[in-house]
């Protein structure tokens, strides 16, 4: 009981309304809500990652039949470095939003002189400041994971079976590396997505409506650019022009 009553002091200083709950559901839904559409729903395959982890299964096929595979060690070297350059950055960012915690009354002082904004008490700040944290030590994990995967896929291009190696063991490793590289798409797809959602969050610390309608634009904007962009559209049309 006394940890309980503790928690719902804590709770009552916050001054959180509603409305502040309203939209930190709503966050919530739209965040995992599009995970969920974007990588495990039917309409999965009709995005630009799905695309994109078709020409993965095209690449492990053509690197197969050829000797020499620099060029194939390159693509993979550039693959682990964009992902260790975003873990590292997620990293400084999380410290940075860590290091918000103890300039919570100053940040208060300058987000109370803001229009269109609502009083905000210590312990609100701090759990808006938690939510962001929770969003890169999300991102990080993705991030970290498919660091590690694109490394692990570096070693299978390098054992790759040679040019005139029997065709069932180029299939076994055609279907093994093109899956490393679709889970490591993937986990690196979600640590960008949490980059997106982190704009999100910063709408809370202004209003909660604010937070509302940053969510819904934020997932609008992804939905946009994985299922509506030109990029896609060109992916698609050298699909349709290939099956001509």
């Amino acid at each position: 009981m006394p940890e309980w009553t503790n928690i719902l002091n804590f709770w009552n200083k916050t001054g959180f309304t509603s409305l502040d709950v309203i939209a930190l559901v709503l966050f919530l839904v739209c965040w995992i809500g599009y995970i969920l559409f974007a990588d495990y729903s039917r309409f999965a395959p009709k995005g630009i990652v799905q695309s994109m982890n078709d020409y993965r299964s095209q690449w492990m096929r053509l690197m197969v039949s050829r000797d020499v595979r620099i060029v194939d060690s390159q693509i993979m070297g550039n693959l682990l470095h964009s992902t260790t350059f975003l873990a590292s950055t997620t990293i400084l960012l999380l410290g940075g939003t860590i290091a918000a915690l103890g300039a919570g009354d100053q940040a208060i002082a300058v987000l109370t002189d803001l229009p269109f904004t609502t009083a905000t008490a210590r312990e609100a700040w701090e759990i808006k400041v938690l939510l962001m944290a929770a969003v890169f030590v999300y991102a990080f994990f993705k991030f970290a994971w498919a660091m590690r995967l694109f490394n692990y896929g570096s070693i299978l291009v390098g054992a790759a079976p040679a040019e005139d190696a029997p065709q069932s063991e180029k299939t076994r490793f055609i279907t093994r590396t093109t899956a490393i590289n679709r889970i490591a798409a993937s986990n690196y797809s979600q640590g960008i997505r949490s980059y997106f959602f982190s704009v999100a969050a910063l709408g809370w610390f202004l209003h909660p409506i604010f937070f509302m309608i940053a969510s819904i634009w934020v997932v609008l904007v992804v939905y946009r650019r994985e299922f509506r962009s030109k990029a896609l559209a060109a992916l698609q049309k050298t699909d349709e022009s290939d099956a001509a």
